[in-house]
C-alpha cells in the first residue's frame, strides 16, 4: 500500500480529470456499475490506487462538481436491483431536501405491497439518495423536527424546489445570471419571517405544499419585489389554499347529499329536512369559494398592475435619460458645425485680404467687393 501511495500523483490535474470523466462516460451504461477504483486507476495510471488515497479522494470530490457521484469501495451494491427511471431520479432529487429516502420510496412505489427498507425498490431509492450531495438532502436536525417548514438557503436547494413545481423551470447546467438573481431573491422570500410563520400554520402536508407551490410559481422569476408585494403574494398563496379547502368541503357535502338521497330513497320524512340543510351548507360553501376566487383575481390584477407600472416607469426614466444624451449630442454637433463655419469664414477673410493687395485691375476683374465675398 505504501508503494502504491508513493507512486500516486501528488495532485489531480486537468489531464487526470479528463481521463476520469471520459472513462466514466464510456462505461456508465455497462451492466456492472462503474467502480471508483477503476476510474482512479485509469486517471492516475497507477494500479491498485483506490478512493482511500489522497489522490482518489480529491479526484472523486472534483468529479462531484460535474454531478458524477461514484460509490466508494465500502459501499455495498446489491445485484439485480431495480433500475430507477429518469423521472423517478428527478423526483428524489427535487424532494430530497424535505423527505427521507424511504418516504420517497413509498411515494414512488405506492403500488408495491408490503414495501420495506429491504425491498429492492427501496434499496434502489436509497442508493440513488446516497449519491446526492449533502446540501440537497434533508439534514438530521430537520428529520428530528419535520413538523416545521425549513426553507432552502442554498442555490442548489432553491433550484430543486423550483423544479419541483415548475415544469422545465431552471436548468442548473445552463443557468443565466438573471436566473441566479431570481433564485437568490427567492431564497430571501422563502426565508421571510411572515412566510415561514404562515406556512407553519398548515398541519397537512398537501396544504403546506399547495401554499409553497402557489408562492413559488408566482415569484420565482421576480427578483424586484418590494416587501409590500411579498406580503400580498403570501396572502395570495393563502387564498389558494383556502380555495382548495373550500372545494374539499363542497365535495364532501355533495357526497353526503348523494348518500343521504340514496339512503332515504324509500321516502322517509327526515330525508327532506336533512337534504335541505346539506343543500344550504353546499350553497354557503360555494359562495365562500366564489369569494375566495374573486379575491385571488383581485390580488393577481393588483400585483400585475403595480409591477407593470414600476417597469413602465423604469423604462420611461431610462428613455428620458437617453433623450437627454441625444439632446446633448445634438447640441455638441451644432457647436462643432458653428465652430467649423467660423473657421471657414476666417479663412475666407484671410484670402480676401490677400486679394485687396492686388492692383485696381485685378479687383475690377473679380467684380466683387469684400462684403459681398464674406456674404457668400
Amino acid at each position: 500500500m505504501s508503494k502504491i501511495n508513493k507512486d500516486a500523483p501528488e495532485k489531480v490535474t486537468k489531464e487526470h480529470l479528463d481521463r476520469a470523466i471520459t472513462y466514466y462516460k464510456e462505461h456508465k451504461k455497462d451492466k456492472t456499475p462503474v467502480k471508483a477504483k477503476d476510474i482512479i486507476e485509469c486517471a492516475s495510471q497507477v494500479e491498485g490506487l483506490d478512493a482511500r488515497s489522497a489522490f482518489g479522494k480529491e479526484l472523486l470530490l472534483m468529479m462531484e462538481e460535474f454531478d458524477i457521484f461514484l460509490p466508494k469501495a465500502h459501499q455495498y451494491i446489491p445485484k439485480n436491483t431495480v433500475k430507477l427511471t429518469e423521472n423517478q431520479e428527478d423526483f428524489i432529487r427535487n424532494n430530497a431536501s424535505k423527505m427521507k429516502w424511504f418516504d420517497c420510496a413509498r411515494t414512488l412505489f405506492d403500488d408495491v405491497e408490503n414495501l420495506t427498507q429491504s425491498s429492492n425498490e427501496a434499496k434502489a431509492v436509497k442508493a440513488f439518495y446516497n449519491t446526492l450531495p449533502e446540501s440537497l438532502k434533508l439534514s438530521q436536525t430537520h428529520q428530528d423536527s419535520d413538523t416545521r417548514y425549513h426553507p432552502p438557503k442554498t442555490l442548489d436547494r432553491v433550484i430543486s424546489r423550483v423544479n419541483q413545481y415548475i415544469l422545465h423551470g431552471i436548468n442548473k447546467e445552463k443557468i443565466t445570471n438573471a436566473q441566479k438573481n431570481d433564485c437568490n431573491a427567492l431564497i430571501g422570500y422563502l426565508n421571510n419571517h411572515r412566510f415561514t410563520k404562515q406556512i407553519n400554520q398548515y398541519d397537512k402536508i398537501d396544504e403546506r405544499e399547495s401554499f409553497e407551490d402557489a408562492f413559488i410559481r408566482y415569484t420565482y422569476d421576480k427578483s424586484d419585489l418590494s416587501q409590500e408585494e411579498i406580503d400580498q403574494y403570501i396572502l395570495l398563496a393563502s387564498e389558494v389554499v383556502s380555495g382548495f379547502k373550500n372545494q374539499r368541503v363542497i365535495n364532501l357535502l355533495q357526497m353526503s347529499l348523494e348518500e343521504e338521497a340514496t339512503r332515504h330513497a324509500d321516502g322517509d320524512d327526515d330525508r327532506g329536512t336533512l337534504s335541505i340543510k346539506l343543500a344550504e351548507q353546499i350553497k354557503a360553501a360555494q359562495e365562500e369559494h366564489n369569494k375566495c376566487v374573486a379575491r385571488q383575481g383581485k390580488l393577481i390584477s393588483d400585483l400585475q398592475g403595480k409591477r407593470s407600472d414600476r417597469i413602465k416607469n423604469r423604462l420611461n426614466t431610462s428613455g428620458s435619460f437617453l433623450n437627454v444624451i441625444d439632446a446633448w449630442k445634438q447640441e455638441e454637433t451644432r457647436k462643432k458645425m458653428l465652430k467649423f463655419a467660423e473657421r471657414r469664414r476666417e479663412a475666407l477673410a484671410q484670402q480676401i485680404d490677400e486679394f485687396e493687395t492686388m492692383d485696381e485691375m485685378k479687383a475690377e476683374f473679380f467684380g466683387i467687393t469684400r462684403e459681398e465675398l464674406l456674404e457668400e
